[in-house]
């Protein structure tokens, strides 16, 4: 009797159970009248902290309702109410917070978007019915010049990415369908801001490393004079952080042509030139360099060396020996007029068929004698003038005085090895 009671006091406690699970499944039934009360108590008792919860955990709830137009709505209009809420404090001075008023801000624009494009949805007859868009165009007119201050007061922050955040908002609304009016008229004031607010754009996404924002407001940044080639400057920068070559090296020579005074451009095409074995193209580059800029050191450098490269030996130590002229200690360039010295004469011994009988032999060594002489001048004057750099003369002037049968001078220099 005992074990028939207990079977039955368990199947009792299974049937409590399974009831309990049912009146929960009943109780998490969705019904927007019940939502949509709420909301409006909390909007009545100016509880618009309540309202974002209650729509966003309804949202968690049931996943169809983010697609309802009407909850946007008072989104949008609760967290007008909170950043009106800052504003008092900003004109009564009670530590108001300046972020979270441009969050607010912000979050309108970006609700009323969403309830928009919800809106534009035809129904089943093919039409569109906007309950909600004139009201809340009304509401972001009040705000538009907010977003501007938003932008400025993060970027003077620093806080690239926020200002990149509003000023993207600011300039992909310009154009928004949410500003035509019943008539279909578009009620957004003209705004003739569109190439400094690029600028600011590209600016932000530059100093946020998105180099996609970057791109996207490149071409209406340009429009700006005073800062064209800076902006085409981090334009290049960013396709090429992207691995868009192609732009950037067009973007380049744009630059480059237009300005060759800029040097970044100039050094970009020729490390891209150097990179892909374009060595006369990179010669090129040089020649106008160093014609429009014919007292700059460094650009004969960089045109000696490019011929060097391509095997123009002659026309290098003449670009190495005009660096010099520009710059008499550039122990760099006699190093590389040096290098070429030897390099010579390391081809002339090679190559060379004559036997010590052959008549023309002797000529062939006073050659020999007289290329690893220069070699030994060049790195001697190297030495000079960068002492501490060994890299660019130990091995070439041992060499050369090895060469040249100098036993004491490399003796001496063994000892500072």
């Amino acid at each position: 009797m005992k074990k028939i009671l207990f079977i039955l006091f368990l199947l009792g406690s299974q049937i409590v159970y399974g009831q309990g699970k049912a009146d929960n499944k009943a109780q998490e039934i969705y019904k927007k009248s019940a939502v949509i009360k709420t909301v409006k108590a909390y909007m009545k008792a100016e509880n618009y902290n309540g309202v974002l919860t209650e729509i966003e955990n309804t949202f968690k709830k049931y996943e169809t309702t983010k697609d309802d137009a009407e909850y946007y709505s008072y989104l949008v209009r609760a967290n007008e109410q909170l950043a009106l809420q800052e504003n008092k404090k900003m004109y009564l001075e009670t530590k108001p917070d300046t972020v979270k008023y441009f969050t607010y801000l912000y979050n309108m624009y970006r609700l009323a978007l969403v309830c928009d494009s919800i809106e534009q949805i035809t129904d089943l007859d093919g039409k569109q019915v906007f309950k909600y868009r004139y009201d809340n165009a009304n509401i972001l007119l009040r705000y538009r010049q907010n977003l501007k201050v938003a932008t400025n007061f993060f970027y003077r922050k620093r806080d690239y990415a926020k200002a990149y955040q509003y000023v993207d908002m600011y300039c992909t609304t310009k154009k928004a369908p949410l500003f035509y009016n019943k008539k279909n008229e578009f009620v957004l004031p003209e705004e003739n801001d569109n190439t400094a607010m690029s600028v600011l754009a590209a600016l932000s996404a530059f100093g946020s490393e998105n180099n996609e924002g970057v791109v996207k407001y490149l071409d209406d940044a340009l429009e700006d004079k005073s800062t064209h080639f800076k902006i085409l400057e981090l334009g290049c920068k960013s396709y090429f952080a992207l691995n868009d070559t192609a732009n950037a090296v067009e973007r380049l020579k744009d630059g480059f042509n237009r300005n060759p005074g800029q040097e970044y451009f100039f050094m970009s095409l020729v490390k891209y030139y150097n990179d892909s074995n374009r060595h006369e193209d990179c010669l090129e580059l040089s020649k106008k360099m160093v014609e429009q800029f014919p007292n700059d050191r460094n650009y004969w450098f960089i045109k000696a060396k490019e011929e060097e490269i391509l095997g123009k030996n002659q026309d290098a130590i003449k670009s190495y020996e005009t660096a010099i002229s520009k710059k008499n200690d550039d122990a760099e360039s006699f190093s590389s007029i040096g290098m070429i010295y030897s390099e010579m004469a390391h081809e002339l011994y090679k190559n060379n068929t004559l036997s010590v009988t052959n008549p023309g032999y002797k000529e062939f060594k006073t050659k020999l004698r007289g290329l690893y002489s220069k070699a030994k001048d060049a790195y001697e004057s190297s030495k000079k003038y960068a002492p501490n750099v060994k890299t660019l003369w130990y091995d070439g002037l041992r060499n050369a005085y090895f060469r040249l049968n100098m036993g004491k001078e490399l003796k001496e220099l063994e000892k500072i090895k």
